[in-house]
């Protein structure tokens, strides 16, 4: 759990992250779509690195 050690822009990109509806949510981390945002799409490539193949 990287959340309690990550800087305020991550958690906030993380909570943004949460807010997104479900289709735009799967098409991030599994569709192979990328967010716009650059600190979503960091969370994003940590969640998918992190989660391995």
């Amino acid at each position: 759990n990287e959340y309690p050690a990550a800087g305020e822009t991550q958690k906030s990109a993380f909570r943004e992250l949460l807010a997104v509806p479900d289709p735009e949510l799967i098409g991030y981390l599994l569709g192979g779509q990328i967010p716009v945002d650059t600190h979503i799409a960091n969370v994003v490539s940590r969640i998918q690195n992190r989660a391995g193949p």
